[in-house]
């Protein structure tokens, strides 16, 4: 005897539940100019965004002051549930700093001609404008100048830009001239008719 069965069987197939999300190697927020990776732990093939453009997966990410969106896409949705995962990297503006300089002390006596300027290793400052302020007026990036005996007050500040935050007192310094006391000459003349 010959015996033919034959059956059907039915299975189901769920989509894989594998995470596929945006990693990052450092916690957000972080303060401008700071370094990161970012990548995906995809386990099928995926495309990495950064605001809407492609990036290379785990790269280094070197960014400006504001808030980024990273974005990783799995090509195959049919069967993964996470398809699609979003997460934001925030890079904070930071504090410039900058010092004031003179070519001569913060202290002498007059006459004394003295050049007030500014140093600052700000990178990633382009648009930032860095002005010196003589009690309160402003003497634009400095000034070259003899002043009379007396206090100045000095201030270096900035009203920030795209990297940087603004800072009324990046720095302060006070110039004191002394009165010139030294030995005055008198003449004598005679008077000749």
């Amino acid at each position: 005897k010959n015996y033919n069965i034959s059956q059907t069987y039915y299975y189901t197939v769920n989509k894989s539940l594998d995470s596929c999300v945006v990693l990052f190697n450092e916690t957000s927020p972080k303060t401008y100019a700071y370094n990161f990776l970012v990548w995906s732990n995809c386990s099928s093939s995926f495309v990495l965004y950064r605001n809407g453009t492609i990036i290379t997966n785990n790269s280094q990410q070197s960014l400006g002051a504001g808030t980024w969106n990273f974005t990783v896409i799995r090509n195959d949705s049919a069967n993964y549930t996470y398809a699609t995962n979003s997460s934001n990297f925030v890079i904070s503006k930071a504090v410039p700093q900058g010092n004031l300089t003179n070519t001569t002390s913060w202290t002498f006596t007059y006459p004394k001609e003295t050049n007030i300027s500014y140093v600052e290793n700000n990178l990633g400052d382009g648009g930032v404008s860095y002005t010196i302020f003589r009690n309160n007026v402003s003497k634009g990036g400095g000034e070259n100048i003899t002043l009379g005996a007396g206090t100045y007050i000095y201030i270096l500040n900035t009203t920030g830009g795209g990297n940087y935050s603004a800072n009324a007192s990046m720095d302060t310094k006070t110039l004191t001239i002394s009165q010139n006391t030294s030995a005055q000459t008198s003449l004598t003349f005679d008077k000749t008719t």
